[in-house]
């Protein structure tokens, strides 16, 4: 198999004023199919899938457009992402509803497809007299759907997240994240839907600086504290392996600056 393909992209910059920026994209991206999109032949452990390569696969061709949006008012800062990509021939792992060797059979297919999302996000930051607090709250949401109205599978559901983050004057740094990922019931007819959860995760870090050249950071953290059965709608086995549950943790690196 041999095929050759071209990619290119543009923007365009530019200020409105003291408090209005915007940066628009254009990006025409060719790839050729890989090794295991075209060849595989037999059971993948990872994916629990026995996975089928289509030879007769074209290159996939994309046109993505991506508009950015950043207001400053009253300190307060406010990013608005929104994009949109039309695909030719998009490659995707179609499950099927048949099984070999116990392993759900999967085969790498194409079809035309668009994905379209956004990004927004609003955070303003507190300066004290020991340090600065940043608060943030933003939301991402994406759609995948083919040409026929089907969904694209193992799409991510939409996330709202809020952000507080910490840092004095003497290297301490604390955060907290609060995520609630909604329900996905926009899915192909193969896969499940995914449940909505809460996730909380907090930590703390400290750097204690020696001389110029070196310096240690500890962190202590804890990952969804509220011990929630979170499923990764993106995972091919999200319905056999849960994400982790309560975890916390200790780490301590080194750095040296030549």
């Amino acid at each position: 198999y041999g095929d050759t393909s071209l990619s290119f992209g543009t923007s365009l910059s530019k200020n409105l004023g003291e408090n209005f920026f915007y940066n628009l994209n254009y990006a025409h991206v060719s790839r050729s199919p890989t090794i295991a999109e075209l060849f595989a032949a037999g059971v993948h452990g990872a994916t629990s899938r026995y996975e089928r390569g289509s030879i007769g696969m074209q290159r996939e061709i994309s046109r993505n457009i991506e508009l950015d949006m950043q207001y400053n008012i009253n300190d307060i800062d406010m990013s608005f992402n929104l994009y949109r990509n039309n695909i030719n021939n998009f490659i995707f792992l179609k499950d099927e509803s048949t099984t070999t060797s116990g392993k759900t059979d999967a085969t790498w297919t194409q079809k035309n497809a668009v994905m379209q999302g956004y990004e927004l996000s609003i955070s303003k930051t507190y300066v004290t007299a020991d340090g600065s607090l940043l608060l943030l709250l933003s939301r991402d949401d994406i759609s995948g759907i083919f040409d026929d109205d089907t969904y694209i599978p193992r799409i991510s559901p939409a996330k709202n997240t809020f952000t507080m983050k910490y840092e004095s004057k003497n290297n301490d740094t604390y955060y907290a994240d609060l995520i609630y990922t909604e329900s996905q019931d926009d899915k192909s007819s193969i896969e499940s839907g995914t449940s909505s959860y809460i996730d909380l995760d907090l930590g703390y870090s400290k750097k204690f600086i020696y001389n110029s050249h070196q310096d240690i950071i500890l962190n202590i953290y804890g990952s969804n504290l509220l011990n929630q059965a979170i499923r990764n709608h993106a995972s091919l086995i999200k319905d056999h392996v849960p994400m982790p549950g309560k975890s916390v943790g200790i780490d301590v690196s080194l750095r040296y600056k030549f």
